[in-house]
């Protein structure tokens, strides 16, 4: 940053006397510098003269973590873990001092009617009398004309926060973040005034079912929809909602869904995650009215291979399927439809008595296991390349599973004359119309390697350095990053 504020503050010509041209700009453009900056290095600024430390002091990003005063400040009880008296202590102090910034900044920005563009407060309820004090920001905040709202809140077992109602009648609006907090029953659709909102993101919130309905649909400008780990409802129902394009809904751990249907026509994006292993994925209702839907995301369910075949088909754009912790029920050979005079095609192939259907094209696949302990990968590329015929090929790189990976790219090496044929009376098997695999972005390959038996023992032997190395890397950091290996087909 440095260097950039040196080359710009330097005299255009000889002769000519050095401008601070960069503090001569407008306030707006100099919080928009701002914005691309972490929280700490836009502080940062205000060292550079008095001109910076307004500009800091009216920067419309107010981010509130009390990460900033102490990493302990996220313990809800320090007491129970057995720290001493004096850390209990410094850590009092600490949010103190947490609460009196967030106090300050708030109040200033009221008494001098500054506008918010955005308003983070992530902070751990360590008692109840907290809440009061939560409350009174939230008064503040409501009359700032915040346009980007993020409260996470972290809250003792079974508690949450209750949302004052003025907050939920902000017009002001467009992204919505709530964690921690409960929506009460008493709020009906009345209540959201939220005319500019297009994202709201819930997690970890406490909504019935009623609530969670006369949201959604209050919100006629709603693009983009999460809800994570939320209590309170067991099925979600969207229906002719005309601006939704995203939904993303993952059933809290401990309620067992009962039902998603959504039956929205320009949905573009449904990603679906639970952990109830007695639920089917044909038992979660995607209506074909989706026809715009591009990507699709399924995880932690059964399938039954006939419903995923049927539901593929009925979206004709579909340009991203991703399956993950996925129990397939049967063996799939995945097709594309063609219906004749209205029937239903059956899903075996063997049934098609020698007819070829043509292939679902896809821009990218991607395949994720979790945990896998032997299988037949021949077998299982067939059930894949059937009629799936991928552009790009993801394979997530995953420590204790790396023969999953070399499972999978064995399978795929091309043979000249393939003699793993899957072919069945006069449908052609995949293999015979895949022309090549190259490798796109895998560490210490050059792009567009061809995977040939060659590379195959060199991938495998990187494969099995990178497992060690992912191990120790866990071990020692608890974080592993993720990395993929990447391969385009030619068909």
């Amino acid at each position: 940053m440095g260097d950039s504020f040196g080359s710009l503050n330097r005299d255009m010509g000889e002769g000519t006397s050095s401008v601070d041209r960069i503090s001569e700009l407008p306030d707006f453009i100099l919080h928009q510098i701002l914005s691309y900056l972490s929280t700490k290095e836009a502080a940062q600024t205000g060292l550079i003269s008095k001109r910076w430390q307004y500009v800091c002091k009216t920067f419309p990003i107010l981010d509130c973590h009390e990460w900033f005063f102490g990493r302990e400040l996220d313990i809800l009880n320090p007491k129970e873990l057995g720290m001493p008296k004096d850390e209990r202590r410094k850590i009092f102090n600490q949010r103190v001092k947490f609460m009196s910034y967030v106090d300050e900044k708030l109040q200033r920005f009221h008494e001098e009617n500054l506008c918010v563009k955005k308003f983070l407060l992530h902070i751990t309820l360590v008692s109840n009398n907290l809440a009061s004090r939560v409350d009174s920001w939230m008064e503040l905040v409501t009359d700032l004309r915040v346009q980007e709202l993020d409260i996470y809140l972290t809250v003792g077992r079974e508690r949450f926060y209750v949302l004052p109602m003025k907050v939920l009648a902000m017009e002001s609006l467009t992204i919505l973040n709530l964690r921690g907090c409960l929506l009460s029953s008493s709020f009906n659709r009345d209540t959201f005034k939220f005319s500019s909102l297009i994202e709201l993101h819930l997690r970890d919130v406490f909504i019935d079912e009623a609530t969670i309905q006369d949201l959604i649909y209050s919100i006629h400008s709603l693009e983009v929809l999460t809800l994570k780990n939320c209590l309170g409802f067991e099925k979600l129902e969207i229906y002719d909602h005309d601006t939704l394009r995203k939904l993303v809904y993952h059933p809290h751990k401990g309620v067992k869904a009962k039902k998603l249907s959504v039956k929205v026509l320009n949905l573009e994006e449904l990603d679906f995650c639970s952990v109830d292993k007695d639920k089917t994925a044909s038992e979660i209702i995607i209506d074909s009215a989706c026809r715009n839907l591009k990507r699709l995301s399924l995880s932690g369910i059964p399938i039954d291979a006939k419903w995923l075949q049927s539901t593929i088909s009925s979206f004709p754009l579909l340009e991203h399927l991703f399956l993950g912790g996925c129990v397939l029920q049967v063996v799939m050979k995945l097709s594309s439809p063609v219906l004749k005079e209205g029937e239903e095609m059956p899903f075996n192939a063997e049934e098609y008595n020698g007819i070829q259907f043509p292939p679902l094209e896809l821009n990218s696949m991607k395949l994720v296991t979790h945990t896998w302990t032997s299988a037949n990968y021949v077998a299982l590329s067939d059930g894949l390349f059937w009629s799936l015929r991928p552009e790009i090929l993801s394979l997530e790189l995953n420590y204790y599973s790396p023969e999953f990976l070399k499972g999978m790219l064995k399978s795929l090496v091309v043979e000249e004359e393939p003699n793993r044929c899957c072919s069945q009376k006069n449908i052609k098997c995949w293999r015979h119309s895949l022309k090549d695999v190259k490798l796109i972005n895998v560490k210490g390959f050059e792009s567009n390697t061809l995977l040939d038996s060659k590379t195959l023992s060199n991938l495998t032997n990187f494969l099995d350095d990178w497992a060690i190395d992912a191990q120790r890397t866990v071990k020692s950091y608890g974080v592993l990053t993720g990395e993929t290996l990447s391969f385009r087909f030619s068909w």
